[in-house]
């Protein structure tokens, strides 16, 4: 690999790390946890491309010295070739680069990524005080366990997004990831009586569970009584 591929290709990595660390849109990808990791990562980078340059600078300057910068030879047009080269491998950083980001959404919720699992597992009784704020996935698990008994008659408050449902009312969709977005997990809810809202849309539901009205593939209910748009979350996939 030529100078002008390695430069080119360590600055577009650098350069696309620096932007996802700046605008915090590595939690886009990968859990809070890995930070430390990825400036780890950036620091490396920059020495790499610091070392590349210093070394292609000083083969230039000794070419330059020794009389070979200008040979008369043809070169069978690998000039041209190395720096196209160049391009086509480094196009994909450049394009990821220039082009927002966005974490999973809709499309993905019903698409390819998996639904939660039902679990059965114990929970302590909700705090005193109507509406109690839950994470999606508490509320998702609270209603698959224990039948339901800790969200039985309590007036919940959930965040998450709106994912279409061609068969019935739209879901309020979060996402939980494990390590990375590769390994997200969508847990849906069933928002009946919700207001037609489009894809993708943040929004705040209020209302409580419905015991008998859960889909067939147990995504639970939630019978909304009040609703507002809220802003997406700084990490979408925090629960």
């Amino acid at each position: 690999m030529t100078r002008a591929i390695q430069i080119l290709l360590l600055a577009a990595m650098l350069g696309l790390l620096l932007r996802l660390l700046a605008r915090g849109e590595y939690l886009y990808y990968v859990k809070p946890g890995f930070l430390p990791a990825l400036i780890a990562a950036a620091v490396v980078l920059a020495l790499m491309l610091l070392f590349v340059v210093k070394d292609a600078w000083s083969a230039t300057a000794v070419e330059a010295h020794d009389g070979h910068e200008h040979d008369g030879h043809d070169h069978g047009g690998h000039d041209h070739a190395e720096p196209l080269a160049a391009l086509l491998l480094a196009l994909p950083l450049i394009v990821v680069l220039t082009v927002a980001p966005s974490p999973l959404g809709a499309y993905s919720a019903t698409r390819g990524t998996g639904g939660a699992q039902t679990v059965e597992r114990s929970f302590a009784p909700l705090p005193a005080g109507d509406p109690v704020e839950l994470a999606v996935p508490e509320f998702v698990e609270r209603a698959q366990s224990d039948d339901g008994s800790t969200v039985a008659g309590r007036e919940v408050r959930l965040v998450g997004f709106v994912t279409p449902n061609p068969d019935g009312p739209w879901w309020l969709t979060r996402f939980v990831v494990s390590c990375c977005a590769a390994d997200a997990t969508a847990y849906r809810v069933v928002a009946r009586g919700g207001p037609p809202l489009e894809a993708d849309t943040w929004v705040a539901l209020t209302g409580h569970w419905v015991r008998s009205a859960g889909a067939p593939d147990g995504i639970p209910t939630l019978q909304v009584v009040e609703y507002e748009l809220a802003q997406p979350p700084s990490n979408p996939y925090a629960g």
